[in-house]
């Protein structure tokens, strides 16, 4: 099939990013096989993000430490990742997002309410978790640090331990992880982002519909400027002391879902993304922001931050999604998958409690102390571990392996 200008250049795109291009997409098949590969991309992502921080941890602990945190604090590494790449990273989370919202698990009410419902227990009772036991300490503004689900290790490690789950449960942990993220997307923009300047803010504003109109508008030049758009959005994001990597989701919002024959863009786009993100910028992410120091002063350790994080991770993330997602079905408003119980649906729900990439990027916002920082990430981090025995103990035990 011949290729018109538009998929000249993305073909081009694709080449640079290393990822092959298929030209033609049938609807129906096209949403089973693309959840197929994205399940799996992620089942491989999540092995090289354990891979990455085992790395980061063994070599922050050993004699060259001091060495390889000189290196990321003071040539400018963190920032060049946790800004610059991670927009890449919100493109991709935010093109998710959008394609499940117009055609994927989240397009219909009905199959959409019981994720989102899920989503939304699986951040409220995290939070109230964190609160009860921060809201009188200093360490109070990183209440959303248990909030957040990190799809790469979620779905990669049921594809890896939950071979006998019904895909409907597989479906069902995805989309809510999408919901999840979106969620904590708004947090970030909302509750972590310094005093806006509005006159930049308004500029911002008023760029979006400019750059969705101009998207709309061309076909051959997409990729160009899509990119120069980004740019356009990570500067006045910085300018208005907003967090810049809201421009990979502004830059996804504006993004056109459009369809050329059976071709959609946005897939392409998202196929573009996935191995640049999910093969290198997060096991970076994980090499620059896992650099901890196991060896804490004791006296310096803050029980109600690891209480927070650890119980609000572990307990709180699958108390909240099975709690809200039974409470939708009792409310009618949702259904069950077919063939899927309510206790399977609890048995997945602990995944929800690896937190990792946003719990420990969120903590990054939170707090200015270095040292509560380095902690918070060690919560983070030991949470995330006992949710994966957990989730790997429960699910081998109630699937029958």
């Amino acid at each position: 099939m011949p290729l018109n200008k538009s998929n000249s250049v993305l073909s081009f795109f694709h080449f640079i990013c290393s990822v092959p291009l298929q030209a033609s997409f049938n609807k129906i098949k096209q949403r089973s096989k693309f959840f197929a590969e994205f399940a799996k991309s992620q089942e491989f992502a999540g092995l090289l993000l354990l891979l990455a921080t085992a790395v980061s941890l063994l070599i922050a602990n050993s004699p060259w430490g001091s060495v390889y945190h000189h290196w990321i604090d003071h040539h400018t590494v963190q920032w060049f990742v946790n800004d610059a790449l991670m927009a890449l990273f919100f493109l991709l989370v935010g093109l998710e997002i959008k394609r499940e919202l117009l055609v994927g698990e989240l397009s219909k009410l009905k199959q959409a309410a019981l994720p989102i419902m899920g989503a939304m227990g699986g951040m409220l009772v995290p939070a109230l978790f964190f609160i009860t036991f921060n809201h009188h300490e200093n360490s109070s503004n990183g209440w959303a640090i248990p909030t957040a689900t990190d799809i790469a290790f979620a779905v990669g490690i049921l594809n890896i331990i939950g071979k006998k789950v019904p895909n409907a449960l597989k479906v069902f942990i995805t989309a809510l992880a999408v919901v999840d993220d979106l969620g904590a997307v708004l947090i970030i923009a909302i509750f972590y982002s310094q005093a806006v300047q509005l006159l930049w803010l308004a500029l911002l504003i008023l760029s979006i519909p400019i750059a969705s109109f101009a998207l709309k508008r061309t076909n051959a030049y997409r990729i160009p400027l899509l990119m120069s758009f980004g740019i356009l959005f990570f500067f006045l994001l910085h300018q208005a002391h907003l967090h810049t990597t809201l421009a990979g989701v502004l830059l996804a919002a504006v993004t056109p879902f459009d369809r050329e024959g059976n071709h959609y863009f946005i897939h392409q786009l998202e196929r573009a993304l996935h191995k640049p993100v999910n093969f290198f910028i997060l096991p970076l992410f994980a090499l620059v922001n896992t650099a901890i120091s196991l060896q804490f002063d004791t006296q310096a350790l803050h029980p109600s931050l690891l209480f927070g994080i650890v119980l609000g991770l572990l307990i709180g993330k699958p108390l909240g999604i099975s709690a809200f997602s039974w409470l939708a079905t009792k409310m009618g408003i949702a259904q069950l998958p077919k063939g899927v119980t309510h206790l399977q649906l609890v048995a997945v729900s602990v995944l929800g409690g690896i937190g990792f990439t946003m719990s420990i990027f969120i903590s990054i916002l939170a707090f200015t102390d270095v040292q509560i920082v380095e902690q918070s990430k060690s919560y983070v981090l030991l949470a995330s571990l006992l949710c994966l025995l957990l989730s790997y103990a429960i699910i081998k035990r109630k699937f029958r392996y």
